[in-house]
């Protein structure tokens, strides 16, 4: 039998030893709803403010509850990037992203980096990031069939397409 998808929930006050399978039992990281979620998955994603870096790793659906105004990945004074989609026909759904820089070894995607095939990012708002000797400050499209829908990217900066890059 196909097993059915399942939804992992995050929220600023769960705990990430929580089981994160309802709003009572949320965990309190993206990186632990990615983590707990198997491909074909939805990880929900509670308003608030969220400052760790985010790498989707696997073929799910990372968004937000109640959308781009109220949901941050705030990775201001950290350093590094805010999301990675290194998985193919994953998807990033509903944020605001704010604060990523990346300066050393593939400065690329200061917001967010799109390198799975067919990975995508919807209904977001990626500004005041930036990549430092490199390309995409808030977006860099490197994966084929990646795409950008609905978004608003701006005040991003790099050397090279300091809103969206593609390669």
């Amino acid at each position: 039998t196909a097993s059915r998808a399942a939804t992992i929930f995050v929220a600023t006050n769960g705990s990430d030893s929580f089981a994160g399978t309802n709003w009572t039992t949320a965990v309190a990281t993206i990186t632990q709803g990615v983590a707990k979620a198997s491909a074909g998955d939805t990880v929900l994603v509670g308003p608030g403010t969220y400052s760790a870096a985010v790498e989707i790793n696997k073929a799910i659906t990372l968004r937000s509850q109640l959308g781009r105004a109220r949901t941050v990945i705030d990775r201001a004074g950290a350093g590094g990037r805010c999301v990675l989609v290194s998985a193919t026909n994953a998807l990033l759904r509903g944020f605001s992203i704010t604060g990523g820089k990346t300066n050393t070894g593939s400065a690329v995607g200061g917001g967010v980096h799109l390198k799975g095939y067919g990975s995508r990012i919807e209904g977001c708002y990626v500004w005041g990031n930036e990549a430092t000797n490199g390309f995409g400050g808030g977006v860099c499209m490197e994966g084929y069939g990646a795409s950008v829908l609905g978004c608003v990217v701006y005040s991003n900066r790099a050397d090279q397409g300091g809103g969206i890059s593609t390669d």
